[in-house]
């Protein structure tokens, strides 16, 4: 489904109404830190895809073949929140129809 997407990506690319397309764009939630002389990791979010439109427009896209997990739907709604200028957009799973400008409404 993502390959799918990427697919139709490139292809609104090629006719100039995407100027560029980052793959797999990371968002950091929450610095690592130290606890009790512990590491702690850094909490990330990795979206699929991060494209620009000819206009200037940024969306970030997450693509869901199947139904999202309770961890996604966690880091889902704190990348929104830390980072409420970005436009981000979860694309579900609408059979195998192909994506296209109409069935992605950007």
């Amino acid at each position: 489904m993502e390959f799918n997407f990427y697919i139709e990506l490139l292809s609104q690319k090629e006719k100039g109404e995407v100027l560029e397309i980052e793959l797999q764009p990371v968002f950091i939630l929450q610095e690592k830190f130290r606890y009790k002389n512990k590491a702690i990791r850094d909490i990330k979010y990795k979206s699929d895809f991060k494209v620009t439109y000819k206009d200037g427009t940024i969306i970030i896209f997450d693509v869901k073949g199947m139904p999202p997990t309770p961890e996604f739907k966690l880091k889902w709604k704190m990348v929104k929140f830390l980072n409420q200028d970005m436009d981000f957009r979860c694309i579900k799973s609408v059979g195998k129809k192909p994506y296209t400008r109409e069935t992605l409404k950007i």
